[in-house]
């Protein structure tokens, strides 16, 4: 390993491709998106940058899965233990979010109920692959050279689409409405890219675009990276032709929460038959446009990264975070605001607004919904004052959803006793699940989605990567980078890279005026309508530390995930279709 170079550079590709047949896929909660076969292999990449001199490392790690949890990030700290000197600020595992992988892997009930279960098979899978990942990129790491670049796409070039227009609107920065027909330009269009270089060559890359690897929908039984394992597999195919041998390219996610690969039709189109087109032929015409974008970028000049390296990383209980007044507007800035425990909106299991007609239950759920809210708000005055204070602000902070799952209280429509449901279970997969657990004992421990969650920032040179258990919407995108550079730019830090899908996985990031719209992304904002505040509240802990010398830093690291035992997981074990 020569420290000529200002780098040393590892890079690695590994099959992830699990053989489980008959498993639920994740990202649509559709029990008939299952495993039956393998259309194209996934794949874990790595990328590995350290300072030779300072032996300061960072690692992206980035699967072709829907997105990463703690399970994951356990079991890899298990197998590693710290070798090659990695430590647990240093590792940033991402996803690029395909819908068409296999579920089963998240210790957390709610987000296996379409697998239905949990699955230590794809667990050992995706772990493993993770390991093998990062001993091939450690051994591979040679000097180079590391460069920061970006491009953007024209507003022609059909790639991306809002598909929540009704809530992008209500922003305090969109004056004027924008128009259906505008979904292309409501989005970020910016792609931006590390690069890596070998001896002035092409040698690997990692890019962060915005759009949801969902080019193929909720009827697919086939493995697929979707639109940005493909666009992986041509601009790793292009660079051969050319002569770079082996050369590793990673499409990670940017705040994708809102944006869609798919133009939104019109309302009233969606109750009439359509042709449907091939959808691996979509995602492959999707994924060209991406490589395309990224040739375009590697041909580019960019910024050479020069520095050194420093990481963090600390966990925080999302459902209870005292909102810094300076992220409120000024009307509640003399207010007490808080979270609350994670909540799951009706919003939520109609899914998103580009993915077919309203949920057939909606109109009643909502309505028993309101009901269980308007009976638990009258009857405050009879409960016990701990009972009554966490009803009062369960509402105060999620509302105007209509919330079916408090997911972080293990409550499902108003009730703990969930086996005893007055919805019974033929209606929908997520109730029959829920109380066949129930019955057999399989929900007791600890939340049904995460709430302690980490967050994390790598600074490589003046470039930041912030790195956010979250899908993020495109505004609260915005003004997470405006924010985090308010306070960044005291130590020189030039460029802020927004890394969502990272670490772990707990819903979506909507700003406060998306929020009140109770779309998809509204209602899976699971913390509550101040929920962007609230990240915002505590990156300006994480990040106010960063101007700070290691050695002075006072991060409280005493706050940790919670550990599932093997008796409740066995309980929720995967059981395979019947063919």
């Amino acid at each position: 390993m020569s420290i000529d170079s200002p780098w040393l550079v590892g890079r690695s590709i590994v099959d992830m491709t699990p053989d489980v047949k008959g498993i639920g896929m994740l990202g649509y909660g559709n029990p008939n998106n299952y495993v039956t076969g393998v259309e194209t292999p996934i794949s874990c990449r790595v990328l590995w940058i350290k300072n030779p001199r300072s032996n300061k490392q960072v690692v992206f790690v980035n699967m072709e899965i829907c997105f990463p949890t703690q399970s994951i990030r356990t079991e890899v700290e298990k197998m590693i233990k710290e070798e090659w000197h990695l430590k647990e600020e240093d590792l940033v595992l991402t996803t690029q979010h395909t819908h068409s992988a296999p579920s089963g892997y998240t210790h957390y009930a709610l987000y296996s109920m379409s697998t239905p279960g949990f699955c230590q098979e794809v667990l050992d899978c995706y772990s493993v692959a993770v390991v093998k990942g990062l001993k091939k990129a450690f051994e591979s790491l040679t000097g180079g050279e590391v460069f920061f670049k970006k491009g953007c796409f024209a507003p022609e070039v059909p790639v991306a689409f809002n598909r929540s227009m009704k809530a992008y609107n209500r922003n305090i920065e969109i004056h004027v409405p924008m128009k259906i027909e505008d979904q292309n330009l409501a989005i970020n269009r910016e792609m931006t890219m590390l690069e890596f270089r070998v001896d002035k060559s092409p040698w690997a890359s990692i890019n962060w675009f915005a759009v949801h690897c969902t080019s193929i929908m909720w009827r697919n039984q086939l493995i697929s990276p979707d639109n940005k394992g493909y666009a992986a597999l041509y601009l790793e195919k292009y660079l051969k032709k050319e002569g770079v041998e082996d050369y590793i390219s990673a499409f990670a996610q940017g705040d994708a929460g809102d944006v869609s690969p798919l133009y939104q039709v019109p309302y009233w189109k969606r109750f009439f038959p359509n042709k449907v087109d091939n959808e691996f032929t979509n995602a492959r015409a999707n994924g060209r446009l991406q490589f395309e974008k990224a040739k375009e970028i590697l041909g580019s000049e960019g910024i050479e990264v020069k520095g050194d390296i420093e990481n963090e990383i600390f966990y925080r209980d999302l459902g209870n975070i005292k909102v810094d007044p300076e992220y409120l507007p000024e009307y509640l800035r003399e207010k007490e605001i808080t979270t609350s425990p994670s909540s799951l909106g009706i919003a939520f299991l109609k899914g998103a607004e580009n993915a077919g007609i309203d949920w057939p239950l909606e109109l009643f759920a909502i309505s028993i919904a309101r009901i269980i809210q308007i009976f638990e708000v009258l009857v405050t005055s009879l409960m016990n004052s701990k009972r009554a204070i966490q009803v009062r602000r369960k509402y105060k902070a999620q509302r105007p959803k209509n919330i079916f799952v408090e997911s972080g209280t293990k409550r499902l429509l108003g009730t703990d006793y969930v086996m005893g449901l007055i919805l019974p279970s033929i209606v929908d997969p997520t109730v029959k699940y829920f109380k066949r657990m129930h019955k057999e004992g399989g929900l007791r421990e600890h939340s049904w989605t995460p709430q302690i969650i980490p967050f994390q920032v790598s600074i490589i040179g003046s470039k930041a990567f912030i790195m956010l258990p979250f899908e993020t919407s495109t505004m609260s995108g915005r003004r997470l980078k405006k924010s985090s550079m308010d306070i960044l730019k005291h130590r020189g830090i030039k460029e802020i890279q927004l890394v969502p899908y990272a670490n772990q996985y707990a819903g979506y990031i909507t700003t406060p005026e998306e929020y009140t719209a109770q779309c998809y992304e509204g209602g899976h904002t699971v913390f509550g309508k101040w929920t962007l505040p609230a990240v915002q509240t505590v990156l300006k802990e994480l990040l106010n530390e960063m101007l700070l010398e290691e050695e002075d830093r006072s991060l409280d690291k005493s706050i940790q995930p919670p550990v599932f035992s093997e008796s409740e997981l066995k309980i929720r074990k995967f059981s395979p279709h019947n063919y």
